[in-house]
């Protein structure tokens, strides 16, 4: 794994012990990357599963000051990936977020990372959310300050920003047709003081 600064400087990170091990296939499904103010640590944080039919999870985090991996023991993570690749988790207000679906509780939620407790919460979706499409197509993003999640429906492109952070303060808008979208594979990563909303083709990412 390959860590990349925005200075061009990068640093080469070594696998972590699970994903060693020859006896026990794992593989990751979500991962994060941060600060932490605390210990003025960069931070790598990885979800690994074992290949079973079981649900077994672990939660791992790569400190770039100490040079090693730690798992997070004690911490339970009933989570699985919503999508076919492994998640890119968004760092926001301090902390790494996901969505992801909880295979205890069945239901899909935005997992959230505290860097500095290195503790997990969870955020419910907007209630006038319905799982009616494919969950490849949704994810997060920070847009003029707020955390939010997006929609590529097959009739119209949806926004919901969290205006209170933590908080059931869901605000949707719909910002198109998504035919419009030259690409199902769009994601929205910033926006302008006029409401213009810039985003990315992730067509030509790599698929595992």
């Amino acid at each position: 794994m390959d860590c990349f600064s925005s200075t061009g400087v990068h640093k080469r990170i070594s696998s972590s012990p699970l994903n060693s091990n020859l006896n026990v296939m794992f593989f990751t499904f979500s991962y994060g990357f941060g600060y932490d103010p605390s210990t003025e640590d960069y931070l790598v944080v990885q979800a690994v599963k074992k290949i079973s039919n079981d649900w077994e999870t672990h939660l791992e985090i790569f400190s770039l000051r100490a040079n090693t991996w730690k798992e997070i023991e004690g911490t339970p993570f009933p989570y699985m990936n919503t999508s076919d690749v492994p998640r890119n988790g968004l760092l926001f207000n301090g902390a790494i977020h996901w969505l992801a679906f909880n295979y205890d509780e069945t239901v899909n939620v935005i997992v959230v990372f505290e860097l500095v407790e290195r503790s997990l919460s969870e955020i419910p979706l907007p209630d006038d959310f319905h799982f009616e499409f494919d969950f490849e197509f949704c994810d997060l993003c920070v847009l003029g300050g707020f955390l939010c999640f997006w929609v590529l429906g097959e009739v119209t492109t949806d926004i919901w920003a969290m205006e209170d952070y933590k908080v059931q303060s869901w605000t949707r808008t719909i910002i198109g047709s998504t035919k419009d979208i030259p690409t199902k594979y769009f994601s929205p990563i910033c926006s302008t003081k006029s409401g213009d909303i810039f985003g990315i083709d992730n067509s030509a990412r790599d698929r595992y």
